[in-house]
């Protein structure tokens, strides 16, 4: 009877952090529902992809060149292509498995990769030259754009950072193991899916889904921070806009 009141008491806490993760990429799917940072830490996607299949370098481009010639995500040809995976989280038996492919220009693929573009904002914040700056103006115009936005809304990138942060943190404390998907054509034929009332969440500019847990520990929060508060690396000013993205 006690081990059947200890799991009956640990119920709340275990949906908590399933419930969190939802309200985390629901936000970040509002502030840039096409184009957002991917939020699971994995190795870049064609090491991932020859780690879990044991596919050659042939292979891969095979697949690239039989793919289309436009960027997955915005549409604009690729000069230089990026690859990028969404993932299928499982919570509950702490598993993740690549469920699609994307091909990406240049643009996408660095507003994707979350940890470089974070250290590219604050080396900007630091002094970066002024190539790193046109880069950083190049990467938010190409963000708001695809997201469609106006660059009055500018502080949306930052809103998406600090959210696909947040996430970043969760799924690196989680120690998610890597597990096969889809044979790797489906990989690269694969649809986002719809949007739906299920326990699948679907994240923001991704397609990745994350299932809900039973057995996750509640996090706690610290004190003095505002519930929902994320805290991140890219500060902004006072005016709401980016800091990291300094006038020449």
């Amino acid at each position: 009877a006690m081990a059947g009141d200890r799991g009956e008491a640990q119920r709340p806490q275990e949906v908590d952090v399933a419930a969190a993760m939802t309200q985390l990429t629901s936000a970040l799917e509002k502030v840039a529902p096409r184009l957002a940072p991917a939020s699971v830490p994995v190795p870049p996607a064609r090491a991932s992809l020859a780690k879990l299949y044991g596919l050659p370098e042939s292979r891969f481009a095979e697949l690239e060149a039989a793919a289309p010639k436009e960027c997955h995500l915005c549409g604009a040809a690729r000069g230089e292509t990026m690859w990028s995976l969404d993932w299928e989280v499982d919570l509950t038996k702490r598993k993740m498995a690549p469920r699609r492919c994307m091909l990406l220009c240049r643009n996408c693929g660095m507003l994707r990769d979350l940890p470089r573009l974070i250290e590219r904002l604050t080396q900007q914040q630091l002094g970066g030259d002024r190539g790193e700056d046109a880069l950083i103006s190049e990467l938010l115009r190409h963000f708001l754009n695809v997201n469609g936005l106006d660059i009055a809304e500018a502080h949306v990138l930052q809103d998406a950072v600090s959210l696909a942060h947040a996430l970043l943190v969760v799924h690196n404390e989680l120690r998610l193991g890597i597990v096969q998907g889809p044979p790797v054509e489906e990989l690269f034929g694969a649809r986002p899916a719809a949007k739906g009332k299920s326990a699948e969440v679907k994240e923001a500019g991704t397609g990745s889904r994350i299932r809900a847990s039973a057995e996750l520990p509640k996090k706690k929060r610290r004190k003095g921070k505002a519930e929902g508060e994320v805290r991140t690396t890219a500060p902004r000013r006072p005016d709401g806009t980016l800091a990291l993205l300094r006038s020449k």
